[in-house]
């Protein structure tokens, strides 16, 4: 029983690296669409930031529960 619950919690804690890694690919996808990109409309600007900010969100959740 043990190394199920082992080989369990490995995956989540694989799961919440894999996870934030991801996620900092997306902040320097979101960093290098604010610097070249100044002049998009306000619209647009705000659709990226709320997928950020909902990714954030999930990783956080995801990293949390993992701890």
């Amino acid at each position: 029983m043990d190394s199920n619950v082992t080989f369990a919690l490995g995956s989540v804690l694989a799961g919440s690296l894999l996870s934030a890694f991801l996620f900092g690919f997306l902040c320097l996808q979101t960093f290098l669409y604010v610097k070249q990109y100044p002049n998009d409309p306000q619209h647009l600007k705000t659709l990226v930031f709320l997928v950020w900010s909902m990714d954030a969100l999930q990783t956080c959740c995801i990293v949390s529960l993992s701890f």
